[in-house]
């Protein structure tokens, strides 16, 4: 049960520090753009700042954390943006997961990659006469952005959907009805394949790969990183990254204070190995 108003981090500290070093190690997702990187007008902007890629380094270095960027963008290009080895990226909302044995591209997704490419074709013809309007094409999904689309023709680019799925009133879709999945995102639409896959289902995936006892943290600022909290269990940390209205428990009010929350707990997690090396050596005299 998540309260009706998240506790801000700064607040909860003395209860995160209590579940972070009582766990014998960190599965820490995060999301990329609102919460690594500021949200941009442009989604060919956003880059990891340097203060979120540096305390991910310092994180990545704990032998007991692992690190995963869990994002709506393609694969290839969330690899880029972030730039660090040896950690877990999965993109497309899970669709497409890179962990450091090989890319795993889920099966339906890639089979109905000619449709999204298809849709992707249509939908930039549909919207060139809206100002502002970008289609995303992301290979196994894209995304329609309306953030700098007046908001008198917003309307206008909601039609454009639907006509693609659904047709005009009477008639059938493009030929692709049923193939896909509507999803809202801030100032954007999702299109995806019409598969039961979302950052949760990515969460639940990543959290196979790592011991059954260890703490899974989750930060993230969309609508689409809902999903990814009501997967957690009660002992994990869900954290969400802004003002909107969330189901998460605990909130960071603004992006740029993600940085300062990633040291805290990087330092947290250097003081659980000091002190179990410190037990250890005790234990052997």
């Amino acid at each position: 049960m998540h309260p009706s108003t998240p506790m801000l981090v700064s607040e909860a500290k003395p209860t995160l520090r209590a579940r972070l070093e009582q766990s014998d190690g960190l599965l820490l997702c995060l999301d990329f753009d609102g919460t690594l990187a500021p949200i941009a007008d442009s989604p060919t902007t956003p880059t990891i700042t340097p203060a979120n890629e540096r305390a991910l380094q310092t994180l990545r270095a704990r032998t007991q954390v692992r690190l995963a960027i869990i994002s709506g963008r393609e694969l290839s290009d969330l690899v880029s943006r972030v730039g660090i080895p040896q950690i877990a990226y999965a993109g497309n909302h899970g669709l497409e997961l890179a962990d450091g044995h090989g890319v795993t591209v889920h099966p339906v997704a890639e089979r109905q990659a000619p449709s999204i490419q298809r849709a992707a074709t249509i939908l930039e013809t549909r919207t060139a006469s809206i100002p502002g309007a970008t289609v995303e094409n992301k290979g196994l999904s894209l995304t329609l952005h309306y953030r700098q689309v007046p908001p008198a023709r917003v309307p206008d680019v909601e039609r454009a959907v639907e006509s693609l799925v659904h047709g005009p009133p009477g008639q059938s879709g493009d030929g692709v009805m049923g193939q896909f999945r509507i999803v809202p995102g801030k100032q954007s639409i999702e299109i995806r394949p019409a598969v039961d896959w979302d950052k949760g289902k990515a969460v639940t995936e990543l959290q196979r790969r790592v011991p059954d006892d260890w703490l899974t943290a989750y930060v993230g600022d969309d609508t689409t990183d809902e999903d990814a909290f009501e997967v957690l269990g009660p002992g994990d940390l869900d954290v969400f990254v802004g003002t909107d209205e969330t189901t998460a428990t605990y909130r960071i009010p603004a992006q740029r204070e993600v940085a300062s929350f990633l040291r805290w707990m990087g330092r947290i997690q250097e003081t659980r190995v000091t002190g179990t090396r410190n037990r250890t050596s005790r234990t052997r005299r």
